[in-house]
């Protein structure tokens, strides 16, 4: 999970360039020649990123959603994990203490 968030950091970090990419080139729209057809693909393209991005960012929280989820149940197990050890130190106290005072010189 980690490599593919990493994955889609990366993504998203190209969309944002790519998104100032579009708007840089949109503003230098009314410096060309008047092209419709070319800055109506401009303005499309931008559309398109916005959209990946908002995907992009939808995984990074589902994600973020399954590490929180698998990162409980480890801890869930790990907590019984450590019920069965404190049980067994309440058995092995009681002869613990027996041996060591009756064991003492």
């Amino acid at each position: 999970m980690g490599h593919k968030g990493d994955l889609i950091w990366k993504i998203r970090n190209s969309l944002i360039s790519l998104q100032r990419l579009l708007a840089f080139n949109l503003s230098l729209a009314s410096a060309r020649k008047p092209g419709k057809a070319i800055d109506h693909r401009i303005r499309t393209l931008a559309v398109y990123v916005q959209a990946l991005r908002d995907h992009a960012g939808f995984l990074t929280q589902k994600i973020s959603f399954l590490l929180d989820a698998t990162l409980g149940m480890i801890s869930s197990q790990q907590t019984a994990i450590i019920k069965i050890f404190s049980f067994a130190a309440v058995v092995f106290l009681p002869p613990a203490l027996i041996a060591s005072v009756y064991g003492m010189n």
